[in-house]
């Protein structure tokens, strides 16, 4: 099987292989038999609260292993902190431009490529949100992630933001990506970017990721509040601490690598102080990211050299009996189900054919599934569901399962897209109900937006 990721950005897996239905990630003897003849690659796991920079050092550290040049050493993170500016990215990692003190692994090659373990549901780096993700980089990362999305590996979609409303299934989705990077056996380094929730129940999915990857460095970045840290992820402590779906030490109830004890190097940073003053840029919350990512993702279906519209692009269709409908967050009727999807951003996945039956309606939590791509739900006809996707012809014919998350679609598509096309307040934007009662009232303008252009006189400007 070709496992080498198309590089097109249309987000889209091409591989041939059926998504693990026994749900928990754990491995067999054979997986863990075969495992164990390869000499295991460099495990950087990075974690920490929000806003401390956690995916910028990512990136950081990417890029220097691709340059074909290690991290420094370990006493570096000590003699030369981490600067965190305002919006809580690292503005200079030490004084020669390195990130904090990552050793190398001897058996670790340096390029051509990183293998990345994305676990943040909110602020993904290569997929649209509410996806994990498991990406074979092989260039360098110069810009924010709306601007370099790619083909992962493998996707698995969760349609939440956060895993708080269903700890475990996040859990054992992580055992299955894990699982996944293992059957490559890439002598690669593997950089995992994790959740920003240190506390509480964040807390102790942590401590399942940890257990699960049996990472070789542990970079514990903390924030200015320490309501948002947890202690020092020193390995002997972790490793007596209850997960969400593990116990301690002496009570595990799953053990995914044997082979490698949960022993790592940790790199603490505490919070620092920043050392240049802001940015004078607009700042973009997650929320505006998020956005641009969606943005970004289906500009991928229209044509470079047209300027068409995005409700021009032809879409595909799917037959209801032939696929599984599926939507996450509020409980919705099996008889409104299918209304739930119109005009909305959902996920086009593989799940077990046992699931999807002429008889199984409204699947009530989300399958573990092989996210093939995304499509934007242009309208539904009868028994037909119209979706406009970048995704080719060849990868759609692998979906039986739609599935919605909660994230919706943005504003920007919906005031621009079909206000041109209806006038005036366009369905799904105004304040007025559908006659069965079905809209839940208009968007929320964003107001924390400068959206005045730099330079410009300000009777140019908006």
């Amino acid at each position: 099987v070709d496992e080498t990721p198309k590089l097109s950005g249309n987000g889209v897996s091409t591989m041939d292989e059926t998504p693990n239905q026994s749900g928990n990630g754990v491995f067999t003897d054979n997986e863990t038999e075969r495992s164990a003849t390869v000499i295991r690659p460099q495990v950087i796991l990075i974690a920490g609260a929000k806003n401390t920079g956690k995916s910028t050092l990512s990136r950081f550290v990417i890029n220097r292993f691709l340059s074909g040049e290690p991290p420094v050493g370990p006493d570096v993170s000590r003699d030369h902190p981490v600067y965190l500016g305002e919006s809580g990215d690292p503005i200079g990692l030490n004084m020669s431009g390195d990130p904090v003190g990552l050793g190398m692994s001897g058996d670790t090659p340096l390029g051509p490529e990183v293998m990345y373990l994305d676990l943040d549901l909110g602020q993904t780096e290569f997929t649209p949100p509410g996806c994990l993700s498991l990406t074979r980089v092989l260039g360098p990362l110069t810009g924010p992630p709306f601007s370099h999305l790619q083909t992962p590996v493998h996707s698995e979609f969760y349609g939440l933001l956060s895993p708080a409303d269903d700890p475990a299934r996040y859990v054992e989705a992580v055992g299955r990506l894990y699982q996944r990077y293992r059957q490559l056996q890439s002598p690669s380094v593997l950089v995992v970017n994790t959740q920003g929730w240190m506390t509480g129940v964040g807390f102790r999915t942590l401590v399942d990721i940890i257990r699960i990857v049996r990472p070789t460095d542990v970079v514990q970045l903390d924030s200015s509040n320490p309501k948002d840290n947890c202690a020092k992820l020193e390995s002997g402590w972790v490793e007596n601490q209850s997960g969400w779906v593990t116990g301690p030490a002496s009570q595990s109830v799953i053990d995914p690598d044997p082979t490698h004890p949960l022993t790592y190097r940790l790199h603490h940073q505490p919070p620092s102080h920043p050392r240049c003053s802001p940015t004078p840029h607009p700042r973009y919350n997650a929320k505006d990211l998020r956005d641009l990512a969606i943005l970004s993702y289906l500009a991928s279906a229209m044509n470079p050299i047209s300027d068409e519209p995005l409700r021009s692009v032809t879409p595909v269709n799917f037959r209801l009996p032939e696929v599984a409908v599926c939507v996450v967050g509020p409980r919705v009727d099996d008889d409104v189900a299918v209304y739930a999807l119109n005009y909305s951003l959902v996920a086009l996945c593989a799940v077990d054919a046992a699931l999807v039956t002429p008889a199984t309606g409204l699947l009530t939590s989300v399958p573990p599934n092989r996210c093939l791509g995304f499509g934007l739900v242009r309208g539904i006809s009868h028994d037909l569901l119209y979706v406009i996707t970048p995704v080719p012809g060849s990868i759609l014919a692998q979906v039986n399962c739609v599935i919605k998350g909660v994230v919706g679609v943005p504003r920007a598509v919906t005031e621009q897209e079909l206000a041109i096309e209806y006038g005036g307040d366009a369905p799904y934007t105004g304040g007025a109900k559908t006659p069965s009662g079905l809209a839940d009232g208009p968007a929320k303008r964003r107001l924390n937006i400068d959206r005045r252009l730099p330079g410009l006189p300000a009777a140019m400007n908006p």
